[in-house]
């Protein structure tokens, strides 16, 4: 590309700043459409990711929700008395009434 454009500049027909200009975008172009060829390479795993991810969309719910729910009851009576806790049995109690 230089051996090209030295003549160009010799003959006057482009200033000297356009012949180091030329090779830095030789380089800027490559290095652009450089991960182009490594986004080839992962078509096939993106597609076969994308199946999974359908296989899953597509599948039934293991728990279905009624369609109409049952009331929930806004009514406790629920009373816990001498309540102990420790994380392991080696362990001192945690909470303890």
């Amino acid at each position: 590309m230089l051996c090209l454009a030295i003549p160009l500049v010799s003959n006057s027909q482009i200033d000297g700043v356009y012949l180091a200009l030329l090779p830095l975008a030789a380089i800027a172009s490559f290095e652009a459409a450089q991960p182009l060829a490594n986004a080839l390479g992962q078509t096939q795993a993106s597609q076969e990711a994308a199946q999974r991810l359908f296989e899953l969309i597509d599948a039934a719910p293991p728990v279905l929700d009624p369609f109409y729910p049952t009331p929930r009851s806004v009514e406790s009576n629920l009373v816990v008395k001498e309540l102990s806790f420790r994380y392991t049995p080696e362990e001192p109690l945690v909470l303890q009434s």
